[in-house]
C-alpha cells in the first residue's frame, strides 16, 4: 500500500506535466498553421487561365506523387526489369519524362513568372523542378 502510495505521489506531477506540454504543442501547432496560412495568404493570384486552377489541386498533387513514387520503383527494380525486357524500361522512361514536362508546362502556364519568381521558400522547389526535367530532357531527348 505504501508502494502504492508512493507511486501514485510521483506519477501526479509527471502527468501535469505532460498536460501542460501537449497543451503548449497544441497552442504551437495552430500558431504554426496560422503562420502557414497568413504566408500562404500573401502570395498573388495566379495570373494564368482559371481553367488550369486544378493544377493547384490536392488530387492533381496527388496524382504528381503516385507518378514520382511509380516513378522511383522503375528506377529500384529497373536492373531487373533491363534484364527481361529492356525495351519496356525505356518506354517507361519516356513516358514518365513525358508526364513531368507536361506537368511543368501546365503549372508554367498557370503560375506564369510566379512559378519561378518570388518568396525563396515558395519557388526553390519549382527551380529544382525544372532543373530535373531540363536534365532528363537533355539525357533523354536531345542526347539519347
Amino acid at each position: 500500500d505504501d508502494l502504492t502510495t508512493l507511486f501514485q505521489s510521483r506519477q501526479r506531477p509527471l502527468e501535469d506535466e505532460l498536460q501542460t506540454v501537449r497543451s503548449k504543442k497544441v497552442k504551437i501547432d495552430q500558431e504554426i498553421q496560422s503562420a502557414i496560412k497568413a504566408a500562404e495568404s500573401d502570395l498573388p493570384p495566379p495570373p494564368g487561365s482559371k481553367s488550369l486552377a486544378w493544377v493547384d489541386s490536392t488530387l492533381f498533387g496527388l496524382v504528381c506523387n503516385i507518378i514520382v513514387a511509380l516513378n522511383l520503383a522503375v528506377m529500384f527494380f529497373g536492373p531487373r526489369l533491363h534484364k527481361q525486357d529492356g525495351l519496356l524500361l525505356k518506354v517507361l522512361d519516356h513516358v514518365f519524362l513525358s508526364w513531368y514536362v507536361t506537368e511543368l508546362t501546365l503549372k508554367t502556364l498557370y503560375h506564369q513568372q510566379n512559378l519561378f519568381i518570388g518568396r525563396i521558400s515558395v519557388v526553390w522547389w519549382n527551380w529544382l523542378d525544372l532543373g530535373i526535367v531540363i536534365g532528363g530532357v537533355a539525357d533523354q531527348w536531345l542526347m539519347p
